[in-house]
């Protein structure tokens, strides 16, 4: 008999272990360390190959990582990134299929947002990228990036681009590629603010790409310019896509070369803003006057210094005035001057000459011979004229505007 109850209290014992048990496990599984939301990680990781391969969705992947717990590899994923695809091995891809560099793609880039950006500003960022690439053609492979203020959140953006390249392309280099104390690829924009286009189209890499980074500061997603700077930074997508030039040891110079010079910013930086500021003006409930507004104030914050310069159009660098934008004072703008150097050679042969014409044949013959071909005089004969039809004032010029 003694026997007999001892044998049931110690049943009773091994049944109420096995349900305190099984309600732990439960609601533990709610932490963002737990095994399950390591799985999720995992998955989220595995997703990456929708990098390189053509998008069949019109909505972007968006990933936005959380501060990293004190568990190693362990991450949270937000509800609109967490994957419902069954958990695979993550392995490195040596060369993506596709696409490949300037191809044309579908659906919008995946985007990287940092923990301190909402989903109004992804869907304000998306929405104007779209716009871009709706009037000038999708092209990639791209990466958005957007990067708030907080610099831990914009470091972590970093730590997660690193990962996620070394586990697509066994030649990325993460002494070269990756972020550190001097190439600071998203805390600066954390840190300063604006917008940029990355090139990654290297010898020693397998998987070329382009990287679109836009911030909250400099404009603010609360401005007005955020929406043209997006697509600004998209023209800069489009013109790399036309130069399939490999940086060679670290070597740029056909890229550049192609671009209107190396380092000198007037006919890249030129065409992207002009044509972004255009397609801006033309878009549903944006005012009538806009463009006029907008190349009033570059003229008159601009051309009268740089007619008085002592350098041509041409000659300009980043190390001349660049950018009198956000209240900083300088004498002259080069971004502006050549906005307006793209707003005359537009009215000179046409809209579609420039944008399209000019682009196609690029790559095969460089930036001189195919500005002779599609523009009728060399860059330096049109440059020349240009400057005598700035110095006909402000009201001629406002006459050339689309």
């Amino acid at each position: 008999m003694v026997r007999v109850v001892l044998l049931i209290s110690m049943l009773i014992v091994s049944s109420i272990a096995c349900m305190v048990s099984e309600e732990s496990v439960t609601n533990h599984a709610g932490s963002s360390t737990t095994p399950s939301l390591l799985t999720n990680a995992s998955l989220a990781v595995e997703l990456t190959p929708v990098l390189v391969t053509p998008q069949s969705t019109e909505v972007p992947l968006i990933v936005k990582p959380t501060i990293p717990t004190p568990t190693p590899e362990i991450k949270a994923v937000p509800e609109e990134a967490k994957p419902t695809a069954v958990q695979k091995e993550v392995k490195t891809v040596s060369a993506p299929a596709s696409p490949s560099w300037g191809e044309v793609i579908t659906g919008t880039p995946p985007v990287y947002a940092a923990m301190d950006i909402d989903q109004s500003t992804i869907d304000l960022a998306t929405k104007w990228y779209n716009v871009a690439t709706d009037a000038w053609g999708n092209y990639g492979p791209t990466e958005i990036y957007i990067i708030g203020t907080d610099i831990e959140a914009a470091r972590q953006i970093e730590d997660e681009f690193c990962d996620r390249h070394k586990k697509l392309d066994s030649g990325w280099k993460t002494e070269w590629d990756c972020a550190n104390a001097n190439y600071p690829l998203f805390t600066r924009y954390a840190k300063e603010g604006s917008a940029g286009v990355s090139t990654y189209n290297r010898d020693y890499l397998n998987y070329y790409f382009t990287t679109v980074s836009l911030s909250t500061q400099r404009p603010s997603p609360d401005e007005e310019d955020y929406k043209v700077v997006t697509m600004h930074e998209y023209f800069h997508v489009y013109q790399h896509a036309h130069i399939s030039d490999t940086d060679v040891n670290g070597d740029k110079t056909g890229r550049e070369n192609k671009s209107g010079g190396e380092g000198k910013p007037w006919f890249a930086e030129g065409t992207a803003e002009f044509f972004a500021q255009l397609l801006y003006s033309r878009q549903p409930g944006v005012r009538a006057n806009y463009l006029e507004e907008i190349m009033t104030r570059k003229y008159t914050s601009s051309i009268n210094g740089y007619l008085a310069y002592d350098k041509g159009l041409k000659d300009l660098s980043y190390a001349d005035p660049v950018a009198c934008s956000w209240g900083y004072e300088c004498w002259f703008d080069t971004y502006g001057v050549g906005t307006w150097f793209i707003a005359y050679l537009v009215d000179q042969v046409g809209e579609e000459t420039v944008r399209v014409d000019y682009y196609k044949d690029l790559d095969e013959l460089g930036f001189e011979a195919s500005f002779v071909k599609h523009f009728q005089k060399s860059s330096d004969e049109m440059v020349r004229d240009f400057d005598v039809f700035l110095s006909g004032g402000l009201n001629e010029a406002l006459k050339i505007l689309p």
